[in-house]
């Protein structure tokens, strides 16, 4: 299985940052502009690679307490 990790240093709270970018609604406004992520039944989720064309499937999870998405 793959993975992607990524950094960035925001201004605002880490917490109203951990709350937007563990929307998998709007998951997509973090990744490469490649990778699109769909929800599936929870914590499954569908990642569509553009340049291979092709889906995986995938869990998503989110641990606020420890500001961690995986």
């Amino acid at each position: 299985m793959s993975e992607y990790e990524r950094s960035r240093t925001m201004p605002a709270l880490p917490e109203q940052v951990f709350d937007q970018a563990a929307d998998v609604h709007r998951l997509g406004a973090w990744l490469p502009d490649d990778l699109h992520v769909h929800a599936e039944e929870p914590p499954a989720v569908t990642v569509h690679e553009d340049h291979t064309d092709q889906d995986t499937s995938a869990l998503l999870r989110a641990e606020r307490d420890q500001m961690r998405i995986e």
